[in-house]
């Protein structure tokens, strides 16, 4: 179902990235666009996907979780001559994990370079815990032509820490598709792919294994109790004329004796004698290891974005899932323990890894996918202006070679993305737009086009029109000033408890200081202001000592005569913004400028 919903998901992606891309490329600009940001940054080599390579490959770090459906072949048939009594619960997997890599060629071939096939390898090393809470194991056997039973039980779970490693050729149908338009680009896209994991290697690995196990045999009594006589039991022991060898059994039959020495000694008997598992799995026996030489057939699918770090060059972080089969079929002589030869000829039993038994492994995995996409081919140019698109900076536009590939439409020298008037030539300190009178000030918002300004609308001082005249200023005495008219404001604010002035703070000063020196008749007033925080006395010391800093700027680094400015401390009075929130109370921490003209 995971990889049903993530499949539909990168098929309604794929067919909106080629929607995306045919709308992009079909758009051009009719008319002047007024909305242009002024002073916007130029961006660094990203593209879209019309202008990148064709060829790629990828390599990528995977990190996951595994799920894992055991199959096992019928271990109550494991052991020759096994009874109807013999038993098992399935092994489960639990706690996986997965670790690995791949590494991929692919091909982008329609004509939008948005989808493509890729294939590759792909090396996984996945991590658990295989445990089987139950095996009895019932079954006759003989000894020196003696009939016997015998039943090997878990007497615990039955754990083996697992390390599985395979190798996949993934065979995969890739998309892509990056944000942006050309003049526009965005260095973000978006990636997916689905395909079929071609498994052709698989080894598991039984690291640990714990756990203990009890064997029993049970042998028939003669009538006086003494000696042991040929026979089969096929049901429940008689605890009167059966002998049932456990180790308890055998102390309680030698006087208290272990059973050690005598189980030790039967061992090397023959090979149809199983005993000695009751002491559990010796340490020499805890690991295994088991191929799977089946071809398996899976799927996998992801999704995911890139970041462009250069023309070819992409980081990738995708989701993905995958599900995949492996089947064993060298398991018919499989048996939990058996025995094998020491090198002295003795008999000895051994311990089976439980993935020797498994008939069927599906794997279902999903996790993260880190890596970089590399792109490579022939070097386009896709617009005709001779900027190769690897460094064309729009590369969908005719430019020129000195603005990086990128249009200059007025031939005012700035590049179009730059120009907040691209279709009217300007200079620079307007972004490009016209200025007739030469005042700093774009014609597009010079209230005055036509006359040389020095305020911000592009007005000299002289214009009043529909300017303020204020009547309720107070000098740092206390004395009411004379009426002004109020040519601008602008506000200078301040960190938390602080008087420094800021960056911005310098800026606006500097523009105070140069329309004071062309107009002798401006002051400048300056009133501080603080937030909420603190007492009455500290904040109105506060607000007048910001205002006092400003004035000294103006007069010791710009010389602006003293007589021409005015300053006054509120305190936390009039406040700009409830002091309800930290934003308001930023807003709060201020120092309020008017430029004043006094009325004739």
């Amino acid at each position: 179902m995971k990889l049903t919903i993530l499949t539909a998901g990168l098929a309604l992606l794929g067919f909106s990235a080629i929607a995306q891309e045919k709308t992009d490329t079909a758009s051009t600009p009719a008319t002047p666009d007024a909305s242009l940001n002024i002073g916007q940054a130029v961006h660094k080599l990203k593209s879209n996907d019309a202008v990148l390579p064709r060829w790629f490959i990828d390599l990528n770090y995977k990190f996951g979780m595994l799920n894992q459906n055991i199959q096992m072949i019928d271990l109550t048939n494991a052991y020759a001559n096994s009874l109807s009594t013999s038993k098992y619960v399935a092994p489960v997997f639990t706690d996986g994990r997965t670790n690995g890599g791949d590494i991929n060629l692919g091909y982008f071939f329609n004509k939008a370079r948005t989808i493509g096939v890729s294939i590759g390898g792909m090396y996984l090393q996945h991590t658990g815990t295989i445990t089987m809470d139950t095996m009895y194991a019932d079954f006759k056997t003989s000894f020196k032509d003696s009939i016997f039973r015998q039943i090997i039980r878990t007497n615990s779970p039955w754990k083996e820490k697992v390390t599985i490693t395979n190798f996949n050729i993934p065979l995969m149908l890739q998309f892509k598709h990056q944000f942006g338009k050309s003049s526009h680009p965005s260095p973000f896209g978006i990636t997916g792919g689905i395909g079929a994991l071609f498994g052709i290697s698989n080894k598991t690995t039984t690291d640990l294994a714990t756990g203990t196990f009890s064997y029993e045999a049970v042998y028939k009594l003669s009538p006086d109790k003494k000696s042991v006589i040929s026979g089969f039991e096929t049901g429940v022991p008689n605890q009167n004329n059966d002998f049932l060898l456990t180790e308890n059994a055998y102390r309680s039959q030698h006087n208290g004796l272990k059973a050690d020495s005598y189980i030790d000694s039967m061992r090397d008997q023959g090979p149809l004698f199983n005993v000695g598992l009751h002491k559990g799995i010796a340490e020499s026996q805890r690991s295994g290891s088991k191929s799977y030489t089946e071809l398996s057939i899976g799927a996998i699918a992801q999704l995911g974005l890139t970041y462009a770090l250069s023309y070819n060059v992409q980081f990738c972080l995708s989701g993905y899932a995958m599900y995949q089969t492996w089947t064993n079929k060298n398991n018919d002589s499989y048996v939990p323990t058996d025995k094998v030869i020491a090198e002295n000829g003795a008999y000895v039993v051994n311990y089976n890894a439980l993935t020797g038994g498994v008939k069927k492994s599906e794997y279902t995995g999903y996790g993260l996918s880190a890596g970089f996409r590399i792109l490579f081919g022939e070097k386009r140019d896709v617009d005709g202006d001779n900027v190769p698109d690897a460094t064309d900076r729009c590369k969908l536009e005719y430019g020129e070679a000195r603005f990086n590939g990128c249009p200059d439409t007025d031939g005012d020298g700035i590049v179009d993305d730059q120009d907040a008037c691209k279709y009217e030539k300007g200079p620079d300190y307007t972004n490009g737009c016209p200025d007739r009178d030469n005042d700093g000030v774009a014609d597009k918002v010079d209230a005055c086009p036509d006359e040389y300004g020095e305020l911000r609308n592009g007005c000299p001082v002289e214009k009043r029109f529909d300017t303020p005249v204020d009547t309720t200023l107070r000098a740092e005495t206390g004395e009411l000033l004379a009426p002004h008219i109020v040519l601008e404001t602008d506000v200078l604010y301040f960190d938390l408890g602080k008087t420094e002035l800021k960056d911005t703070s310098i800026a606006t000063l500097n523009y105070v200081a140069k329309l004071l020196g062309n107009n002798p008749k401006v002051v400048v007033y300056l009133s501080g202001f603080t937030d909420d925080i603190g007492n009455y006395k500290d904040n109105l010391l506060l607000s007048y000592e910001r205002s006092k800093n400003a004035a000294n700027y103006l007069k010791n680094t710009k010389q602006v005569d003293a007589k021409r400015i005015i300053i006054s401390g509120n305190g936390m009075e009039n406040p700009a913004r409830q002091n309800d929130t930290p934003e308001n109370r930023a807003k709060n921490r201020r120092v309020e400028i008017k430029l004043l003209l006094p009325l004739e």
